[in-house]
């Protein structure tokens, strides 16, 4: 995954530390798995609030191919396909095959201004986090000290429906977090994260976050849905932060 384009954001301050306390739906859970490949999993993280904002923003984005009686404007497809997305790939020219089977939108691309979507400032949260607690806290020391040298962030946004799925592939980041989210009941079967070269699965839980290195190999497993749920908003959202040092 290249950078769509640079955007800088201010290192948060050590002191400047929110209190999230009594807010959650259900409680927050942390755990950090320190292998070859160390990352950490955030189960709960977004407080309802937030979830009803990010959730607003989501339904505007994805198109209900079921509403026909729409007219033309409100039915256009908003999410773009992988061609379009900066889509990891492999060979080249008429022997190029992309990796990836889903629909998304580089957030940063579309908002000129981060303070007109929802999702752009409450993403903001997980990365204050993550200078101030996570990853100082983190018992890997590529958590720990690497950190310090990040001042740039991007968002892409991405749908997985029936069908959907990306294969192994490296981000061009140093940090990439993950947050997940689906309409309950859940619709899908799959979707779930691996980590390819030390073949680790993480479920792809609603209102979870997961932050790896970028530069691990990663893949999404293929999304399977019933035929009635499909093109009704009831797949896998995951909205990928990408974290990265400003380029010179």
């Amino acid at each position: 995954m290249k950078f769509p384009l640079s955007i800088f954001t201010k290192k948060p301050s050590p002191t400047e530390k929110p209190d999230f306390s009594n807010m959650w739906g259900e409680p927050e859970t942390i755990r950090w798995v320190n292998n070859e490949i160390p990352y950490c999993i955030i189960d709960n993280y977004y407080t309802p609030e937030e979830l009803k904002l990010i959730w607003e923003e989501l339904d505007f984005l994805c198109y209900d191919s079921r509403k026909k009686h729409l007219d033309y404007l409100t039915q256009k497809e908003k999410l773009k396909p992988p061609s379009e997305t900066g889509s990891a790939s492999v060979g080249e020219g008429s022997h190029e095959r992309i990796l990836k089977n889903n629909s998304a939108l580089n957030l940063d691309g579309v908002y000129a201004d981060r303070d007109v979507s929802n999702i752009l400032q409450i993403n903001q949260r997980v990365i204050k986090e993550f200078h101030e607690t996570l990853a100082p806290e983190s018992p890997n020391w590529f958590f720990k000290n690497g950190h310090k040298t990040i001042h740039l962030d991007v968002t892409l946004l991405s749908y997985y429906e029936d069908g959907g799925y990306y294969e192994p592939h490296v981000d061009s980041a140093v940090y990439t977090i993950f947050s997940w989210f689906h309409k309950e009941p859940k619709r899908y079967t799959g979707g779930d994260l691996v980590l390819t070269d030390i073949g680790d699965t993480i479920e792809a839980r609603n209102n979870r976050v997961v932050i790896i290195p970028s530069f691990a190999y990663h893949e999404v497993l293929p999304i399977v849905m019933e035929d009635e749920y499909v093109g009704t908003k009831q797949g896998r959202w995951c909205m990928a932060q990408f974290l990265g040092i400003p380029f010179m």
